[in-house]
């Protein structure tokens, strides 16, 4: 205690065990204070100053993490600055209960994470640590959630693993288990996966719970975030040729044509990031262009030029030397890094003809079952595809297509033009036809009424088609889907062919009345327009001169004055419309006699003349007694009218006389005589007499 005459200095120690002790009052103003940070704070001085010091109170801090049971030791000394007896002091405890407060948890992750676009990356450094986790404490465990932006993240477990995964493979996995399940798992088990080509900067963050398992303050949180640099990566792009334009692969052209690219597919992955282009070599001089003859594209030099993906729907290559080149074909994916991945290449085979030294044809060297391409520009020539499934493509010129075997298309013009004004002819031959059991189709792209030709020449068998019916037989002429189509039928009445002429109606190729017309008018409209031809038996609406062969063949003049001359075979003749001429020469008898049949011979109108059977002298007039002295008649039991000719040099010719009624058309009597036949014939002008008209 303070008495009177006494300094009244005293010294206060106060010690704990498990904590820092402070001075709450700011003024220690006449008072040494000694803190050495170890738990034990002196002070001396005045009692007086030290009592209104430790009235302002002394702060307690527990150690870090620690809860639990503490002392505070007081132990107070006078000094001994009274009287006798010396240093007195004094000790007194205060217990100290620390309650437990939870302590959030404490993410370890990696400065930065480096991925490549498209590849799965295992990410390195993610550990989690929480000084008060207890185990025991919490039978939830705790959670860890993972997520990332323009990604996914996959997780593997070790064998055996007690942790729980959710949404594993999302953008937000959630992991459920013991802290040292859970770092075993972040240890090895965690790979990022950028979304398919993305590239740039992500982010992952990291959030770990303790679920409030230990001491006051509930659950705890602790988020982290770590940038994600995904390295870009150029996609391997593909190219190739669609099904429909497999043609490509091989062209035949002729010196000078521009040759279209068609039919090239490009495909590559959607990565914004990267750059499609496509490089074509081996060009030598020739170069790129689009159909209107204008550069596009970049000469890279050496025969080598790149173009867009977009130039691939109007894309030519002009200006290619005469011979045989392997043009080479790639597309390319350039990354914003520069990197590149090249697509496998597509070789295109071309053949450029110099028509001067292939007497104008394209095509010869088209390989037998190779699907080609058949181009020519401004020339008059004849295009021969292969048997595979050609194009052909004649330009702009009067040309002979010449499909061959396969599934051909046939563009009389330019490709994907209208025709060209001037006439194109679509030569069939027999060998180009299919089999009953997988017809040919073939399509004439651009046909043009009035003007093109579809000529079958020697397709059908003339010797098997003996009147109009035959021929009716052998081709059906019908509409489908506003596309006229001729099917080709063999001897057994089975589909072959098949020839599409596309978008040409039966409007557009026989006018308004096509409701009403049978198979057969509409073969007699195209035969008599010259749109279809059959062979050099067969003629039109033009005045035709028909001259069959020596082995017996059916002659048809269709409409026109037509002069059919007969063969040494026998012949069927039928003249058509209008006024015919069938005609014998003395060639046209052989030694043994045989018989031709004129199918439709009208009186008054069309004559026969075989004037250079009964008279050398061609300027010579025939008379009813040369006719009387040379032709004999009979009418048979059919009522045919036949006639049997004796040339000068005593061979014979047998001629039939069909559609005319002896008795209502010649008014003869049943039975009549010879001579009666051939005057009532002489007097309906049936015989050419004038050799000079």
């Amino acid at each position: 205690a303070k008495e009177s005459g006494t300094s009244g200095q005293m010294t206060v120690e106060l010690n704990v065990e498990h904590g820092q002790l402070s001075i709450i009052a700011a003024d220690t103003q006449g008072l040494t204070v000694t803190d050495n940070g170890d738990g034990k704070l002196v002070i001396s001085g005045d009692i007086d100053k030290i009592n209104t010091l430790l009235d302002g109170g002394i702060k307690y801090t527990g150690d870090t993490n620690f809860n639990g049971n503490d002392q505070l030791t007081m132990t107070t000394s006078d000094n001994g600055n009274v009287g006798s007896g010396g240093v007195l002091t004094d000790v007194s405890t205060v217990d100290i209960t620390v309650v437990a407060e939870n302590d959030a948890p404490v993410n370890e992750v990696p400065t930065t994470i480096t991925a490549s676009e498209d590849t799965a990356t295992v990410v390195d450094g993610l550990t989690v640590t929480d000084v008060d986790f207890n185990e025991l404490a919490n039978n939830e465990g705790m959670s860890v959630t993972l997520s990332v932006n323009h990604g996914s993240l996959s997780i593997t477990l070790p064998i055996n693993s007690g942790v729980e995964v959710t949404d594993d493979g999302s953008g937000n996995v959630v992991l459920k288990g013991s802290m040292a399940d859970i770092n075993t798992v972040l240890d090895s088990g965690v790979s990022y996966t950028a979304t398919e080509n993305f590239s740039g900067s992500d982010e992952l963050t990291i959030t770990t719970t303790d679920g409030g398992n230990t001491g006051i303050g509930g659950s705890l949180s602790t988020s982290n975030k770590v940038n994600i640099t995904v390295t870009p990566k150029a996609d391997a792009p593909s190219l190739s040729l669609s099904t429909d334009h497999l043609q490509t692969a091989a062209i035949q052209s002729s010196l000078g044509t521009m040759l279209p690219l068609i039919g090239l597919i490009v495909a590559a992955s959607a990565d914004a990031s990267e750059t499609l282009t496509i490089k074509i070599s081996d060009l030598g001089s020739a170069s790129i262009v689009d159909k209107a003859g204008n550069v596009i594209g970049t000469d890279l030099g050496n025969g080598e030029w790149q173009i867009t993906a977009q130039d691939l729907s109007d894309v030519y290559i002009k200006d290619l030397d005469q011979g045989s080149h392997t043009i080479r074909m790639e597309a390319v994916s350039t990354e914003s890094d520069g990197s590149q991945a090249i697509s496998p290449p597509v070789n295109i085979n071309v053949v450029v003809d110099d028509l001067s030294a292939t007497n104008n044809v394209i095509g010869q060297n088209s390989a037998s079952d190779q699907a080609n391409l058949v181009i020519d520009s401004t020339a008059q020539a004849t295009l021969l595809g292969g048997d595979g499934n050609d194009i052909l493509v004649g330009g702009l010129a009067s040309d002979i297509l010449v499909g061959g075997r396969g599934d051909d298309i046939l563009w009389g013009g330019d490709l994907d033009g209208n025709g060209d004004g001037v006439k194109d002819t679509f030569l069939w031959s027999g060998s180009d036809f299919g089999t009953t059991n997988a017809p040919a189709t073939d399509t004439i792209m651009d046909f043009e009424v009035g003007i093109d030709t579809i000529n079958l020449g020697d397709a059908l068998d003339s010797q098997n088609i003996q009147s109009l019916d035959d021929l009716n037989n052998r081709l059906n002429i019908i509409e489908q889907q506003g596309n006229t189509e001729i099917q080709i039928f063999d001897d057994q009445h089975q589909v072959v062919q098949n020839i599409i002429i596309n978008g040409v109606s039966h409007n557009d190729l026989f006018g308004d009345n096509t409701a009403s017309m049978t198979n057969e008018d509409k073969l007699d409209s195209l035969l008599n327009s010259g749109n279809l031809e059959l062979g050099d038996n067969f003629g039109n609406q033009q005045d035709n001169t028909l001259i069959a062969d020596n082995q017996g063949e059916s002659l048809f003049g269709f409409d026109g004055n037509d002069i059919l001359v007969a063969g040494e075979g026998n012949d069927i003749l039928t003249g058509g419309n209008d006024d015919d001429m069938f005609t014998w020469h003395e060639t046209s008898l052989s030694t043994v006699s045989n018989t031709d049949t004129i199918t439709d011979f009208e009186l008054d109108k069309d004559q026969i003349n075989i004037h250079d059977l009964l008279t050398d002298d061609e300027n010579a007039n025939l008379n009813m007694d040369d006719l009387l002295s040379h032709v004999s008649a009979d009418v048979d039991g059919k009522g045919n009218v036949n006639l049997e000719v004796s040339s000068l040099e005593g061979k014979s010719q047998h001629i039939v006389l069909e559609n005319i009624n002896p008795q209502q058309d010649l008014g003869l009597a049943d039975g009549a005589s010879s001579a009666d036949i051939v005057s009532s014939l002489f007097s309906h002008n049936a015989f050419h007499i004038d050799n000079t008209n």
